[in-house]
């Protein structure tokens, strides 16, 4: 079956970045085949036969831990879950549109989950973003971009919040689905 891990940084604690060659030996020698690293360096699709995408994370976190000496947050979907997320995105009539907007998908990594996230957040201002939670693994977020900063989901991202999130910008999800269907 055909996997996505979409890694939370790519920056070691030198401040040096990890490369793609590197990040796809480290992938190799999960015993993962087809390995691409696509768009930028954390986003790895990969083939992988009989585990889990919980199975998966965990043999991805372990392998970059030992790799490159810190902690790495991945989440991994299988291609047909991303593509779903990817649909439940399209049907939204507000996220992805508009130049005026900023757009993100914010992934959670276990053991948070979506839910648990906007429950900390409490009410947002709807004047300011608005957000849709699929499965409770992802948060799609919109907000205008002279205000994207003020809102209440913005903020939280620089305290504790961001831990539990991978994000990714709109035009990235996008062209990641896209990538995933050209197996």
């Amino acid at each position: 079956m055909i996997h996505i891990a979409l890694l939370q940084k790519t920056e070691l604690k030198d401040g040096s970045k990890i490369s793609v060659g590197q990040l796809k030996e480290v992938f190799l020698k999960c015993g993962f085949t087809g390995v691409r690293v696509v768009l930028t360096g954390g986003n790895v699709i990969f083939y992988s036969k009989n585990k889990t995408t919980i199975e998966l994370r965990i043999i991805c976190e372990e392998a970059l831990r030992k790799a490159f000496g810190t902690d790495i947050k991945v989440v991994v979907f299988s291609d047909f879950e991303y593509v779903a997320m990817h649909e439940h995105a399209a049907k939204l009539k507000w996220w992805n549109v508009g130049d005026d907007k900023k757009h993100n998908a914010f992934f959670a990594v276990p053991p948070a989950n979506g839910q648990t996230v906007l429950d900390e957040l409490g009410a947002l201002n709807k004047d300011l973003e608005t957000v849709s939670l699929y499965n409770k693994r992802v948060i799609f977020w919109s907000a205008p971009s002279k205000s994207a900063g003020r809102g209440k989901f913005m903020k939280a991202l620089k305290g504790s919040i961001g831990k539990s999130l991978i994000t990714r910008k709109s035009e990235i999800f996008v062209k990641l689905t896209e990538c995933l269907m050209q197996k």
